[in-house]
């Protein structure tokens, strides 16, 4: 049973990308991915790290309280529970 990490204001995201993938293996540097924040899109500016990319939700205008609206699993088997709907292929 996969163990699940909840992800609130201020956190920082880790997004573990597949090296297999064609397009994740192009990308350098720092990325946009774009959320899916209370139905409104929000870009947010991903740095480049050894396991992926990490991403400081801080920059983002979250509620206090979290709404876990997805939930996602990276390679090593976490599943992650964010306030934030990933949406990494094609933006909003």
């Amino acid at each position: 049973m996969p163990q699940t990490l909840s992800y609130r204001k201020g956190d920082t995201l880790p997004l573990i990308l597949d090296p297999r993938d064609e397009a994740d293996a192009q990308v350098t540097g720092t990325m946009e991915l774009r959320f899916t924040v209370a139905g409104a899109c929000v870009p947010l500016p991903c740095t480049k790290v050894a396991e992926g990319y990490s991403a400081d939700l801080s920059s983002l205008d979250l509620p206090a309280r979290v709404y876990p609206v997805g939930v996602w699993m990276d390679r090593d088997g976490w599943e992650h529970v964010a306030d934030l709907v990933i949406n990494v292929q094609g933006g909003c």
